[in-house]
């Protein structure tokens, strides 16, 4: 099951007295990853998408996407892109 961790470690980030991230497990036994709000979202609503979009990975998938496009752009800049592999 997903479990997301309590930020309510003393080093955690701060803002005002009030946890500005937190440590989420999107599985169980995996590392957490370090969830933290956008414009116009609250910390929980940030939790509640990293465990939505994480699917069977431990990363969420938005990220995991932004991963994958900048590695093929920086092997197409360095003329490292196979043909049609896309890797």
């Amino acid at each position: 099951p997903r479990v997301p961790l309590a930020p309510a470690q003393e080093d955690a980030p701060a803002a005002d007295g009030e946890p500005v991230a937190a440590a989420v497990r999107t599985r169980a036994g995996a590392r957490p990853v370090v969830v933290h709000p956008a414009w116009r979202t609250g910390l929980e609503e940030a939790v509640a998408v990293a465990l939505a979009s994480s699917g069977p990975a431990r990363t969420p998938e938005p990220l995991r996407a932004a991963r994958r496009l900048a590695r093929v752009a920086r092997a197409a800049d360095e003329g490292r892109l196979g043909h049609g592999t896309g890797r």
